[in-house]
């Protein structure tokens, strides 16, 4: 599956620092069409717990322009496998084309456990790339864009604000899927990180047809490992800061 949390992904791909802005996307297989598409935002501090597994303010590593629900990614995903990525081996990644919103990347889709480029090079070559047939995905400026709208005209934080769910409380996961249905009248796939028996909100999905139609995210995408259990309740921890 997609790389559901960035800090158990790190050794996926290679941390150095690129020294060129272009940079060639691994080696495609033969891939099956898309059929719906998946966006993906986190909790930083559930992030953050997951990294150092302590959430506190010094281990926390937010920064103070960092306030809301990220973007993970945006997703070309189907109901049943095979799963869709790094398509098109000769696509390659240009952070050149994407410097004139560099600062409002790294307010809506940092990274918390790599440098940002090379996450934002992540997230191009394995799912960006493969959306390269729908016209306003083409590219990585359009791909960056086009999430960053969806993430701010479907707002995890006020579709929360809005049911009175606020951090530092805990929930049942049928009131905060609740929530987001309210908001976005659809069923979404919300995710949990587990420490020390206690079940932390991490991850809210939401998904989108072909012409960004919202839609109900299918039930076989849920993740056994990270599934939150829906006789528990959530805790949704507080924002801290470095």
């Amino acid at each position: 599956m997609y790389l559901s949390w960035v800090f158990l992904g790190i050794s996926a791909f290679s941390l150095t620092v690129l020294s060129v802005s272009v940079d060639q996307c691994s080696k495609a297989q033969v891939q099956p069409p898309f059929e719906f598409l998946t966006l993906t935002r986190n909790w930083p501090p559930t992030l953050c717990l997951g990294n150092q597994k302590v959430l506190t303010s010094k281990s926390c590593r937010i920064p103070e322009d960092v306030n809301t629900w990220t973007i993970h990614g945006l997703w070309p995903d189907r109901e049943k496998s095979p799963d869709i990525n790094n398509c098109l081996p000769q696509q390659q990644f240009d952070y050149d084309k994407i410097k004139d919103i560099e600062n409002e990347l790294k307010r809506t889709w940092p990274s918390f456990s790599m440098p940002n480029h090379i996450f934002w090079e992540h997230e191009w070559c394995t799912h960006g790339s493969c959306l390269q047939d729908c016209a306003e995905l083409k590219g990585e400026e359009n791909y960056f864009r086009k999430t960053i709208e969806l993430h701010k005209n479907y707002s995890i934080d006020m579709a929360l604000k809005s049911a009175s769910i606020l951090p530092g409380i805990e929930y049942s996961l049928s009131y905060i899927t609740k929530a987001i249905y309210n908001a976005f009248k659809m069923d979404p796939i919300v995710q949990c990180l587990t420490v020390n028996n206690t079940e932390y909100l991490a991850e809210i999905r939401i998904c989108f047809q072909k012409d960004f139609t919202l839609m109900n995210c299918p039930v076989t995408k849920l993740e056994g490992t990270h599934a939150c259990g829906p006789a528990n309740l959530i805790y949704y921890p507080e924002m801290h800061h470095i």
